[in-house]
């Protein structure tokens, strides 16, 4: 039995997954500004045409890009599993200036139907984002 300190989870069993990384094969991006509501809510984001039903209720690795028009740091993007009601274990994607483009990479769970839910904000313009892989079993 292993401790894994940077998730604070205990293993008691060995868990056969693969993890797929698109790589190449990425059109990216998978999601253009028009397909996001920038109105600072939480809304679900449909992974299912990308990852395989295998994947439900895991761990995607995503890339999102961001560009804020209000100035210093503002967050351009919130992550979350679909589902969830919280905004404490939440991912955050973050603009440093106005006007510049940012990329953040980041882990989110996927809920069983393959969802994600994302927040934006209207001062956000060039929202991207791209599915970079997804684990399966």
């Amino acid at each position: 039995m292993e401790y894994s300190k940077s998730v604070g989870v205990q293993v008691t069993e060995d868990i056969d997954m693969k993890y797929v990384d698109r790589g190449n094969k990425a059109p990216p991006p998978d999601f253009l500004p028009e397909d996001f509501i920038a109105d600072g809510g939480w809304h679900d984001l449909d992974l299912s045409a990308i990852v395989p039903a295998a994947g439900a209720n895991h761990l995607v690795y995503i890339k999102a890009r961001g560009n804020s028009s209000n100035p210093g740091p503002q967050p351009y993007f919130n992550f979350r599993q679909a589902g969830n009601t919280q905004d404490i274990n939440t991912a955050e994607a973050w603009s440093e200036v106005a006007g510049k483009s940012r990329d953040t990479s980041t882990w989110v769970m996927m809920s069983v139907d393959r969802k994600i839910q994302y927040r934006t904000f209207a001062y956000v313009t060039e929202q991207t984002i791209t599915v970079r892989g997804y684990w399966t079993d």
